[in-house]
């Protein structure tokens, strides 16, 4: 899924989407319209494929919300602290488990 994309489904913009990379505003609209380099290919697919998730289970329009939401499952964080500590394998773990709804039948 394209950054900008992704960026968009979070509502995340300005200097805001660049810190999640550790980049500038500057960088980040750089890798918008060219790519990211290929340190930033590995964190980028982990905040896609969980973006795939919010999205297989969430109305789009609801995103913005959810990842703003703090969560037990990350220890009363919200997805969007973690953008902001730049853990996306850690949001990729977190949205995996926030929908994992054979665990709640045992």
């Amino acid at each position: 899924m394209p950054l900008k994309k992704v960026l968009g489904l979070w509502n995340l913009d300005g200097q805001r989407a660049a810190e999640g990379f550790g980049a500038t505003t500057e960088q980040l609209e750089d890798w918008i319209k060219h790519g990211v380099p290929s340190e930033m290919v590995e964190p980028l697919s982990d905040l896609s494929a969980a973006t795939d998730i919010l999205l297989h289970y969430l109305n789009a329009d609801r995103i913005p919300a959810v990842v703003r939401r703090p969560s037990r499952v990350i220890g009363g964080k919200s997805l969007v602290d973690l953008y902001g500590e730049r853990d996306m394998a850690g949001i990729l773990d977190a949205c995996r488990s926030m929908f994992r709804f054979e665990a709640m039948h045992g």
